[in-house]
Order: C-alpha cells, then sequence, then structure tokens
C-alpha cells in the first residue's frame, strides 16, 4: 500500500468572512505573505539575467518556484533545499550563491492535512476546488508527500543571448 500525505495553503491570500448586510453576501480577502523577487516584466520579455541569488529568496520562504539565470532551467524549493529542473532531464541540487531570475516563495504552514491510499491529479484538484471554494484564480501552495514511479516537468530551454 502506497502513502501519500497532501497539504496545502492558501498562500497569496487569506479569506474572510464577515457578517454581511441584510440581503448581501460578502467575501472578503486580503494579501498575505508570498513574495517574490524579480522584474517579472524582464522575464516576460525574455531579459534572464540578472545579480539576484538564491540567498535572495531563502530569506522570504521555505517552499517556492522560479528560473535560473538566462532561464536555464525551473527552480523548485522544497524544505529550504532548491533544485535546478534542466530542459535535458538532468536535476541538481543548487546553493545559496547560484544566480536566478525569478523566484516567488512562501513559508509552507499548512492549514489542512490529508493521507491517500492513492492519489491523482483529479483528486487533488477536487479537493482543492472544494476546500477553498471560490478561489479558483488564486495561488495555493500544495505539498504532495509520496513515492511517485516518476514526475512531469515541462522546462523550456535556457536563452541564448
Amino acid at each position: 500500500m502506497s502513502f501519500l500525505n497532501l497539504q496545502s495553503v492558501l498562500a497569496s491570500q487569506t479569506i474572510q468572512k464577515r457578517t454581511p448586510q441584510k440581503g448581501k453576501r460578502l467575501l472578503e480577502w486580503k494579501p498575505t505573505s508570498s513574495p517574490s523577487s524579480h522584474s517579472s516584466n524582464a522575464v516576460w520579455e525574455g531579459v534572464g539575467s540578472s545579480d539576484l541569488t538564491i540567498s535572495n529568496t531563502s530569506d522570504k520562504g521555505d517552499h517556492g518556484l522560479g528560473k535560473f539565470q538566462h532561464l536555464d532551467g525551473e527552480m523548485v524549493m522544497v524544505d529550504s533545499q532548491v533544485y535546478q529542473f534542466r530542459s535535458n532531464g538532468s536535476v541538481s541540487q543548487k546553493g545559496d550563491e547560484d544566480i536566478i531570475a525569478f523566484s516567488q516563495a512562501v513559508f509552507f504552514k499548512p492549514n489542512s492535512h490529508l493521507q491517500f491510499d492513492s492519489l491523482n491529479r483529479r483528486v487533488v484538484l477536487d479537493y482543492l476546488d472544494t476546500s477553498h471554494p471560490g478561489s479558483h484564480n488564486l495561488f495555493r501552495a500544495v505539498k504532495i508527500k509520496g513515492m511517485f514511479q516518476n514526475i512531469k516537468l515541462h522546462v523550456a530551454p535556457k536563452q541564448q543571448h
């Protein structure tokens, strides 16, 4: 029997219910800590170099995503450990001085824990939809622990400028 543990936290905002005026429903949200280190406009324009290092991200969270210098692979931070996934399929652990172009990090403090004997994409999406109704376009951090035969990740090739 396989064991999977799904933890989630609504990372980019807090939804608060307030007492509505008579006949109205009210849902209020406010941004919470999900800091980023980047110039997103520059990244989207194809400028993939910077002077930011992983250490610029690690003080802003222990879980996150990003891009490396020259958009050379995906940055994935899990439990404060940073990994670089490259388009050739290689994965390597990175250090504080490695340069990144973009990052988004959060201190992962789950507000729910679930255990499953087996898990698939539909189960995860259904759980997220029902656990945070009305938040389809909001960022959420989800951690899934388990044993996997493979992990599929799309990675664009390094910029050649």
